[in-house]
C-alpha cells in the first residue's frame, strides 16, 4: 500500500509541474482492496487529523503568513483543502503537495470538482509563483465616487494557458467582488484624511498621499488589493480633486411604500473529524446552506446543523 501511495504522489507531482492535472485518471489513484471512503477515513481522518500525523496537519495549517488564505489573499485560513478531491483521488489524501490551507469561502467555491482542462485548473500556491510581478489592476467605476472594479492585467510574457488559468481562478473565487468590497470599506476609513489633504494642500497632496500608501503596500505584495486600490485612486484626476467626498456607495432610493424583506440568512455548526467544534464564517441562503451541510458530512464531519441567523450575525460553535 505504501508503494501505491508513493507512486501516486510521484505521478501527481509530475502532472502538477507539467500542467496536466486535468489528464489524471482517478482510477489510477484508488487503493486496491480498500474503498475510497474507508481509506480516507483510515489515512486522513484517523491518521492525520487526530493521530500521529497531527503535527504535519498543524504545520500545514500554520504555514500561511498572517493566516491569510493563499487562494484569495484575503480570507483567514480555516480548513485544509485537497487540490485533487480526496474522494476521487484517495491515494493523495495525505500527500502534502495535495493539501492547501484555505479559507472557508474559497473551499466552498472550489468544492469537490477536479480540473477539466489546463485552462480551468486553479492556481496551486506551492507551484504557481506568479506574485513576483504585478497582474492585478483596478479602475474607478464612472460616477461612483471611488468605487473600484478589479480585473486581471496579464503581463506580456505570460503564455495563453497561464493567462486563462489566472482568469479562471479570479472568477472561481469571486476575487473581483471580494476585493471591491474591501476597497470600498478602506475608502470610507480614509476619506476624512483625503479631505484634510485636499483642503490643506490641494489635489497634488492627495495624489502623493495615495501613491505613498500604494508603494508601501505593493512593495510587500505586487498584487495587494489594498495597494492596487490606492494606485488606482491616485491615477484618477477627478478622484484626487475631491470626487471621493460623497459616500462610496450611494444610499438606496427611499421607497414610497413599505416592502417586506423575506430573504433569510443561515449559518452552520459542526464537529470536525479532529473533534474540534466549528462554525461557519460566512452566511448562506437556504439552498447553499444545505449544499454546504452535505459537503461537511461527506468530509466526515458530525453534528452538522443549520440555523437561521440575523443579518451580520454568525453562529457560535457549540461548547
Amino acid at each position: 500500500m505504501a508503494d501505491k501511495v508513493e507512486q501516486a504522489g510521484l505521478r501527481f507531482r509530475t502532472a502538477a509541474e507539467t500542467r496536466t492535472l486535468h489528464e489524471l485518471d482517478p482510477g489510477a489513484f484508488r487503493t486496491p482492496g480498500i474503498a475510497p471512503g474507508d481509506f480516507v477515513k483510515w489515512a486522513y481522518k484517523n491518521g492525520m487529523c487526530s493521530a500521529g500525523g497531527r503535527d504535519i496537519y498543524d504545520q500545514i495549517m500554520d504555514a500561511p503568513e498572517d493566516e491569510r488564505c493563499p487562494m484569495c489573499g484575503h480570507g483567514e485560513v480555516a480548513q485544509l483543502d485537497h487540490v485533487m478531491p480526496k474522494i476521487k483521488f484517495p491515494a493523495l489524501c495525505v500527500d502534502p503537495l495535495n493539501l492547501v490551507p484555505i479559507c472557508e469561502r474559497c473551499n466552498y467555491a472550489k468544492g469537490q470538482v477536479s480540473p477539466s482542462s489546463a485552462e480551468t485548473t486553479p492556481l496551486h500556491p506551492y507551484l504557481d509563483q506568479i506574485d513576483t510581478e504585478g497582474w492585478l489592476d483596478a479602475e474607478i467605476v464612472p460616477n461612483h465616487q471611488g468605487q473600484l472594479t478589479y480585473f486581471v492585467a496579464a503581463p506580456p510574457d505570460w503564455d495563453e494557458t497561464l493567462t486563462s488559468r489566472v482568469h479562471h481562478h479570479f472568477a472561481l473565487f469571486e476575487l473581483a467582488k471580494r476585493y471591491s468590497v474591501q476597497a470600498n470599506r478602506t475608502l470610507k476609513s480614509i476619506k476624512q484624511s483625503l479631505q484634510d489633504q485636499l483642503e490643506r494642500a490641494g489635489e497634488d497632496a492627495v495624489r502623493a498621499y495615495l501613491l505613498d500608501a500604494a508603494a508601501s503596500r505593493l512593495k510587500h505584495d505586487p498584487n495587494s488589493w489594498d495597494g492596487v486600490a490606492h494606485r488606482a485612486w491616485a491615477a484618477d484626476d477627478g478622484f484626487c480633486r475631491g470626487a471621493f467626498s460623497t459616500d462610496v456607495l450611494s444610499a438606496p432610493p427611499k421607497r414610497t411604500t413599505p416592502v417586506a424583506i423575506t430573504m433569510k440568512n443561515f449559518g452552520l455548526t459542526w464537529t470536525a473529524p479532529d473533534g474540534v467544534h466549528r462554525s461557519s464564517t460566512v452566511s448562506y441562503d437556504k439552498p447553499s446552506a444545505v449544499g454546504r451541510q452535505k459537503e461537511l458530512e461527506d468530509a466526515g464531519c458530525t453534528e452538522v446543523e443549520i440555523s437561521e441567523i440575523n443579518p451580520g450575525q454568525l453562529p457560535e460553535p457549540r461548547p
